[in-house]
């Protein structure tokens, strides 16, 4: 589920979109209505994208993202400014600044805004995989002592990777985790792991989509994989996975973390 920041001062607008996006199911909204009240709430909730009004009352729309940008800890937030000041200058000064698209907001509907929004985090997340993987020409087949303890776990219900994750450091492996697919591919071009757990179908990527581009790119590489599914997920996927050479794919509903850890450390003696 994506985390969208709407920044609007005319809280009838601001209701209408809000409600708009969380019928949709895939987001989680938080709302401000001022341009400080933006850049406090930005820092705080760590939003995966701020749709930005430009007239605001305290601080305006320029303001804000310019102060976003200076932010270190918000390098992987998306700007995206909704408004009807789309004069070229003003387009413009917001490309300068940093924004992450644009949306007119008299030329879309809220079902088209919420479009746009997906089409825009979709493309981001492609466009930050294929930066990162393209950064990195080439993966050790070697491991280091280090590297043959540490283990990434890729999923989105973040209190069962806490669990999966606690049960794997109590029998002497250091364990990281991300809860997307672009996050967790971004670690993977920049650490090497023993193992990659990965949830069969996260928000951004599937677990098949991730396996695929790293082993393109990482053709030497001898990181293995795990994937977790549900009773939800097809077994045709299942089997598909098993072919691509995966080490196995676990029903994460029905193992018990104990068992799940002993057999993990078991594959990786």
């Amino acid at each position: 589920m994506k985390k969208v920041l709407i920044v609007e001062d005319d809280p009838m607008l601001s209701e209408i979109y809000q409600k708009k996006f969380e019928k949709n199911g895939n987001f989680e909204v938080i709302k401000a209505s001022s341009g400080t009240e933006a850049q406090e709430k930005a820092k705080k909730e760590k939003p995966d994208l701020v749709l930005l009004d430009l007239v605001l009352p305290e601080m305006d729309g320029f303001d804000v993202l310019k102060e976003i940008r200076k932010d270190p800890s918000l390098n992987n937030v998306k700007v995206v400014p909704f408004s009807n000041l789309s004069q070229e200058d003003n387009l413009k000064k917001l490309e300068e600044l940093g924004a992450d698209g644009f949306i007119a907001k008299s030329e879309h509907t809220p079902q088209q805004l919420i479009d746009e929004v997906e089409r825009i985090l979709q493309e981001n997340e492609k466009k930050t995989i294929s930066k990162n993987i393209s950064n990195v020409a080439t993966k050790s087949d070697k491991f280091s002592a280090d590297d043959q303890k540490r283990i990434l776990i890729i999923e989105d219900e973040e209190v069962l990777a806490e669990v999966f994750g606690k049960k794997l450091e109590e029998v002497g492996f250091e364990v990281e985790k991300e809860t997307t697919g672009a996050d967790g591919s971004n670690l993977m071009t920049q650490k090497n792991f023993k193992l990659v757990i990965i949830d069969i179908t996260l928000p951004d990527f599937s677990a098949k989509q991730i396996i695929t581009d790293f082993k393109k790119q990482f053709p030497k590489a001898t990181t293995k994989f795990v994937v977790l599914k549900s009773e939800a997920d097809s077994e045709r996927e299942s089997a598909e996975l098993k072919k691509m050479g995966v080490q196995g794919v676990v029903d994460k509903n029905r193992i018990e973390p104990d068992r799940f850890a002993a057999g993990v450390k078991k594959m990786l003696k």
